[in-house]
């Protein structure tokens, strides 16, 4: 199975492996019309992991004086917006703009494990900290 962002094996990749799949959860749930309840709960589960997430690699940021802290959190808040758009729109029987929305958050997601994440483990690893 492909890395998520390095580093393989650490507890953010596995992070972003968890979020990942929640994601591709709410996705196959919104796309199959399930139970809205069901669906509700894997909504709410995909946001509050997201904000434990998000808080645990600011955090750490934070504790290590990562220089690209503040613009990393930016680009969380506008996640967190866009997961909260989701939840919102299922929440109002739109099931259209939820599967879009949650499509564009895959995707949004994504590059940010590759891009930002990516880079906050290699500012790391050149200044020899470990996260694990």
């Amino acid at each position: 199975m492909r890395s998520t962002g390095p580093p393989e094996g650490g507890t953010l990749d596995l992070h972003h492996r968890v979020q990942l799949g929640l994601l591709r959860a709410v996705e196959h749930q919104l796309v199959c019309d399930v139970d809205p309840t069901e669906a509700a709960e894997s909504v709410a589960r995909l946001l509050e992991f997201t904000q434990v997430h998000f808080r645990a690699e600011e955090l750490l940021m934070l504790h290590h004086r990562y220089p690209g802290l503040e613009a990393h959190a930016a680009e969380h808040v506008h996640l967190m917006g866009e997961a909260l758009a989701v939840s919102q729109a299922h929440g109002a029987g739109d099931l259209p703009q939820a599967r879009e929305t949650v499509a564009r958050l895959r995707a949004w997601i994504a590059e940010h494990i590759e891009g930002a994440d990516a880079a906050f483990h290699g500012w790391c690893a050149r200044n020899a900290i470990s996260l694990d």
